[in-house]
Order: C-alpha cells, then sequence, then structure tokens
C-alpha cells in the first residue's frame, strides 16, 4: 500500500514540473511560426529584377545601334569647308568689312588655259558635273558689287596631267583667260579641290598693285587628301596692294593657278578638280579714294 502511494506521488509531482516548463503559446509567437513556415521568395524577386534590367539594357543598346545606322546611312556628305579668319593678315591690313566675291564658277568653257612644260607633261582640261555639291552658305557677291546668283547646274573644272618625266622644279599654270581685278584690299582667296593624295602644292598667281607677280600659297598648299576639300589661301602684307603712285587703284589681279609638282610623285596621269573661286576682300578702303573731298587726276 505504501508503495501505491509513493508511486501517485511521484507521477503528480512529474506532471505539474512538465506543465509548468512547457512553452506558451502567444500571438507573436504564432506569426513567427507562421514566417518561419512560409516559403522564402526573395531570391526569386532579384533574378526577376536582374533579367528585366539586362533586358532593358539590351534594348537600349540595339536602339542605339539603330539610330547610329540611320544616321551613317543619312549622312552622304562629309563637310570639309573651311572658316576663314580674316585677322590672319598682319596689323596693317585689319578687316573692316570684308565681303566674299565669287570669281569663278568653273562653269565657262572659255575661263581657263593650261600651261605646261612639253618636255615634262601634257595636259588637258574637262568641265564635268558635280551633283553631290552642297548648298552655299553665307551671302556672297558678283564683281559688280550685286549679290550673286545661285548655279543653275554645278559644273567644275578638271585637269588631266601626264607626267613624260620626273624633273624638279616644274609647275602646271592654269591660267585665266582674261585675268580678275579685284578692287579693294583682299585679305583672302578660298577654293574648293578634289585631291587625290599627292604632296604637289597649290599657289594662286596674283599681281600685285605694283606689277609684281606672286604666287600666293595656301594655308596647307599640299594636295595630299583624297576627296573635295576648301582651301584658304591668306594674303600677306607683304603682297602691296596700294600704290602711293596710283592711290586710285587699290587691288589685286588674279592671273591663274599654279601646280608645282614633287618630282618623286611624278609618274603616271594625275587627276584634279576645282570649283567656286571666291575672294574676301575689305571694300571701306574704296572710299577713301572717292567722295568729293577728293580731286581727280584725270586733267
Amino acid at each position: 500500500m505504501k508503495k501505491i502511494c509513493l508511486f501517485l506521488l511521484m507521477f503528480l509531482t512529474f506532471g505539474i514540473f512538465a506543465q509548468e516548463t512547457a512553452p506558451v503559446q502567444t500571438e507573436e509567437t504564432t506569426a513567427a511560426d507562421a514566417n518561419a513556415d512560409a516559403p522564402v521568395a526573395t531570391d526569386t524577386a532579384t533574378d526577376d529584377t536582374a533579367a528585366d534590367d539586362t533586358a532593358a539594357a539590351a534594348s537600349s543598346e540595339d536602339n542605339a545601334a539603330a539610330s547610329d545606322e540611320e544616321a551613317s546611312e543619312s549622312t552622304n556628305y562629309t563637310d570639309r569647308s573651311a572658316q576663314v579668319d580674316v585677322s590672319k593678315v598682319g596689323t596693317d591690313q585689319q578687316a573692316s568689312e570684308v565681303k566674299a566675291f565669287v570669281l569663278d564658277q568653273f562653269n565657262l568653257t572659255t575661263g581657263w588655259e593650261p600651261v605646261v612644260y612639253p618636255d615634262t607633261a601634257t595636259a588637258v582640261m574637262k568641265y564635268l558635273d558635280r551633283p553631290d555639291k552642297p548648298e552655299s552658305e553665307g551671302e556672297k557677291y558678283d564683281l559688280t558689287g550685286n549679290t550673286a546668283e545661285a548655279e543653275e547646274r554645278s559644273t567644275v573644272l578638271g585637269a588631266k596631267i601626264n607626267f613624260t618625266r620626273r624633273a624638279y622644279g616644274e609647275e602646271f599654270y592654269l591660267k585665266r583667260s582674261s585675268p580678275i581685278r579685284l578692287e579693294g584690299i583682299t585679305k583672302a582667296f578660298s577654293l574648293w579641290v578634289c585631291g587625290r593624295g599627292m604632296n604637289h602644292e597649290l599657289y594662286i598667281r596674283a599681281k600685285s598693285a605694283t606689277g609684281m607677280i606672286v604666287d600666293i600659297p595656301f594655308e596647307n598648299p599640299k594636295l595630299n587628301f583624297i576627296g573635295w576639300k576648301q582651301l584658304v589661301a591668306y594674303v600677306p602684307p607683304t603682297v602691296i596692294q596700294e600704290d602711293s603712285l596710283d592711290p586710285d587703284n587699290p587691288g589685286l589681279t588674279v592671273l591663274g593657278l599654279v601646280l608645282k609638282f614633287n618630282a618623286m610623285e611624278m609618274v603616271y596621269d594625275y587627276y584634279i578638280y576645282f570649283d567656286d573661286l571666291e575672294a574676301y576682300t575689305d571694300v571701306v578702303h574704296l572710299s577713301q579714294y572717292s567722295g568729293i573731298e577728293n580731286m581727280s587726276d584725270e586733267w
């Protein structure tokens, strides 16, 4: 009997202790258990976001490539025009009112004559169409001072030179049939040239106010480029344009173009093309030689 009572007492004591140490289920623990049991989706969401970013970047690259392709297709002409800076002519010929005068658009077949030494080379000329010519910018004038009219059709003058032997100091002279007289102080010339990658040099041949023949070099006289390019020749102050013995007639006279050959490249046939010869002239200087305050020497 005592053993039975002792066994029951031990059983009751163990039940009470187990009840006190059991965890209490609250709202917080229930929520924590629910979150712990829920599936984790963080990695999946991150992968989806990265995939969207990759797709967006690829789409941007495709759009950029398409834009570049459209731009390259729409660009058919490379602008190689020059900026004429008349301040480069020197302090004693400062510009006041410079205007661009069109001297020759190379559309008259009687305007030029080829002159070359026959024992060195032979030359022929031909006028050709230039369908890809860009539109001219800025206001330009003819030699009478009126606004220059646009060309009905764009033509250029081509020269084909066949070398028969190499020689130093040889040149090709593209002579004006009638020299171009410029009134005022000319600051610069510009000329469009289609080169063939040779190191021959190009100059403008002119006559100064005192009658001296001068060859005015272009800013970079070497024709070592391919395709059309606008060249600029600045008139240096050493070229006299105002003669004290004849003050009523300032200016230069354009005689033609001179191509000075590089002897090492005088081989085979050489082709060169010319278009749009222009002069940038200061016309304000003309006012000081005319007016009621001046006297005429015609007597």
